[in-house]
């Protein structure tokens, strides 16, 4: 059987699970989440959500989805939006509700009639109450304003979209409400709610029946910690009519659901690692094994995302040596390092070792410690959050010397958008010691931040040794610089799977030659890594002491055993052979003491005259018979060596060898 049968086979299978599902539940309608899968680790806090579902017959759903800490971008869900839950966080009086429609050539995309309830648990909500939005913005708002008959002390508010300004579609940039003091309050959203059309797809071999579907594509932001996503279709009697006033809670004749369970680490502290090892996926075709060492202390997420190969441009590979003609690359992903970087911030008064930018730097204590002058009160402090966005609450560590705190006693909070006007948020006068939390009850959307110190616990010096930020959701409010290309510490593990569909699109016959490529961005080419295949798992798996851009391609067949990508290499950062590559395949020649077992590698550079120069790798523990070693050029201290020949060294298990590697211009 060809891979083309084997697909066909495979997508007969599918639709066949998903009609038995049906018929056990004797209904005419199913939920399949086909991204993510469940049950895994990820530190990429945007996910990509994508489930079909099916009917019977054509049929308008009301398809819903809770967003554990929001969407990515309300203004790019491309189903039309027919309702939305929030959450405040705790009990506001609110006044009015607050709509910024999507405008489409002049036109507004935005409801025309909502209904809105409320609820103080999220379960039990009020009876809904029917109201008139307009098509224009309120000048000072720029938004849609939409009063509120009375002021509602609520937790939780549903509004749901009863008819549009145009008839095909609604769609909104962000929903926000007033408050009595007429500020405004940013909510989390809790439950998106789509309409979506299930078309003819394919006639079921089982009954001869017609089955329709519809695909869901949503971008969601995951909450630091236990996530789990629930995607619901129901059909209604009256969906049609509910533009004319029919609630949407109308009893439904049908409804179905299916959940995934995922867990989002935030950061990569070592303390969250299991076994001082962590372990990330997609949800998708992508894994990585690695030590809680590899990417070193600053370095706080490791994050990566398929490449569409149609965005591959075919030139890039074209007349690659290693790569088998006519062929494409099977699938792509691109790895990145985010390194913490500190918020920026100033004061008005600050002793000249002590600056205000030590007071976000990362560190909680002494002598991270921004210190103030004996100056006369109030000080204020100013720091930039580097773009606008939502913040949820912040703490202060105060400091504390021979027992004594000197933080400060109360302070007003402040914020702005462009460093310049500033509004009042609040004043606050309960700090503790050492650590106060102050939360945002409005969740407010800022990017400076200003604390005015109006007393202090000890009289006219402040002295504070960190203040950290926290979005709605808990997660930090942090600055990072992106690297693309980062040698680590310890050598981790990458495992992409791949489809039989991902196959025949990339015209491969022969998918035990599928082999690991990397991007290298100054050459503008593909280069061979290696890696493991297996045909049965579809996977191919690799050990390597970096991460980069990786694409699998059908290789030439040729035995790649053991070399440098490059030998002699040039590490001058002219882009041309900077970095080499240690490529060693031993899945035909065995060397782990002739067992196929886990095995210690050591990788070590030394000069003519036998004196370490660089250990790339320091008896870390393999279990893959694919490994990839990168040497950028860089001594022990970090500093680029000089031209000339070294002497490389290589134990792994009980396979030992040595040889030149030479560094040229």
């Amino acid at each position: 059987m060809n891979a083309l049968d084997k697909t066909m086979c495979q997508q007969v299978r599918i639709r066949l699970v998903c009609f038995f599902f049906q018929l056990s539940l004797s209904a005419d309608l199913a939920v399949t989440i086909l991204q993510p899968g469940s049950n895994f680790v990820t530190n990429n806090q945007v996910l990509h959500l994508q489930a079909e579902i099916f009917s019977t017959e054509p049929s308008l759903l009301i398809v819903s989805v809770n967003t554990p800490s929001g969407i990515q971008s309300l203004e790019q869900v491309n189903h039309s939006i027919q309702a939305i839950e929030v959450d405040l966080s705790q009990p506001l009086k609110i006044k009015s509700l607050l709509i910024q429609p999507v405008i489409q050539s002049h036109d507004s995309l935005g409801p025309r009639t909502v209904s809105v309830s409320f609820s103080e648990d999220g379960q039990a909500y009020s009876s809904p109450l029917v109201l008139f939005a307009p098509a224009t913005l309120e000048p000072d708002l720029r938004r849609v304003l939409v009063d509120l008959p009375s002021q509602v002390m609520t937790r939780y508010i549903r509004l749901e979209m009863v008819e549009g300004w145009q008839k095909d579609r609604i769609a909104i940039r962000s929903f926000e409400l007033l408050n009595d003091q007429d500020q405004i309050v940013q909510a989390n959203l809790k439950r998106l709610s789509v309409l979506l059309n299930t078309s003819s797809q394919g006639i079921s071999i089982v009954d001869k029946q017609r089955i329709s579907s519809a695909i869901l594509n949503l971008n969601l932001m995951l909450r630091n910690g236990e996530n789990r996503i629930t995607v619901s279709a129901r059909q209604t009697n009256d969906i049609v009519k509910k533009k004319y006033g029919v609630p949407f809670e109308s009893e439904p004749t049908v409804s179905r659901e299916e959940m995934v369970q995922l867990y989002y680490l935030a950061e990569l502290n070592p303390s969250a690692s299991l076994d001082g090892h962590f372990t990330l996926s997609d949800g998708a075709k992508a894994e990585i094994h690695f030590s809680s060492e590899a990417l070193g202390p600053r370095v706080k997420k490791l994050q990566f995302s398929p490449i569409p190969v149609a965005e591959i441009s075919r030139l890039t590979y074209l007349n690659n040596p290693r790569i088998v003609e006519e062929t494409a690359p099977v699938i792509a992903y691109r790895f990145e390092a985010l390194r913490q970087q500190p918020l920026i911030a100033v004061a008005t008064s600050q002793l000249p070792y002590q600056p205000a930018s030590l007071a976000v730097d990362g560190v909680r204590v002494s002598p991270s410690t921004w210190m103030s002058r004996l100056t006369p009160l109030p000080i204020s402090l100013t720091i930039d959050l580097a773009q606008k966005q939502p913040v949820g609450k912040l703490i202060v560590y105060s400091s504390i010397v021979d027992g004594k705190s000197f933080g400060p006693k109360s302070c007003s909070i402040h914020l702005s958008d462009d460093n310049i006007k500033f509004a009042r948020l609040m004043t606050f006068d309960n700090f503790d010691k050492r650590k106060t939390i102050i939360d945002f009850p409005t969740r407010p959307q800022a990017q400076f931040v200003r604390i005015e110190v109006t007393e202090s616990q000890q009289v006219n010096n402040v002295q504070i040794d960190e203040i950290e930020f926290f979005d709605p959701s808990d997660a930090p409010i942090t600055t990072f610089s992106s690297e693309e290309h980062l040698i680590l510490h310890r050598p981790a593990q990458l495992e992409l799977s791949y489809d039989s569909n991902d196959l025949i699109l990339a015209n491969i016959t022969r998918a035990e030659n599928l082999r690991l490529f990397t991007w290298e961005a100054s050459s503008k080419e593909w280069q061979i890594v290696g890696g493991i295949v297996d045909p049965i798992a579809q996977t191919v798996r690799i050990q390597l002491n970096y991460i980069a851009t990786f694409a699998i391609f059908e290789a030439v067949n040729f035995d790649l055993g053991f070399a440098w990508s490059f030998n002699p290499f040039s590490p001058d950062g002219d882009g041309i052979a900077d970095t080499t590559r240690l490529m060693l395949d031993a899945s035909n020649s065995n060397p782990y003491d002739n067992r196929r077992q886990s095995a210690k590698l050591v990788v070590e550079i030394f000069d003519i005259r036998n004196k370490i120069i660089r250990t790339l790798i320091d008896h870390s523990i393999v279990d893959t018979e694919a490994i990839s070693i990168e040497w950028d050029g860089k001594d022990l201290s970090g500093s680029t060596v000089d031209i000339g020949v070294y002497i490389y060294h290589i134990k792994l298990g009980a396979f030992q060898d040595s040889g030149i590697i030479a560094v040229g211009r």
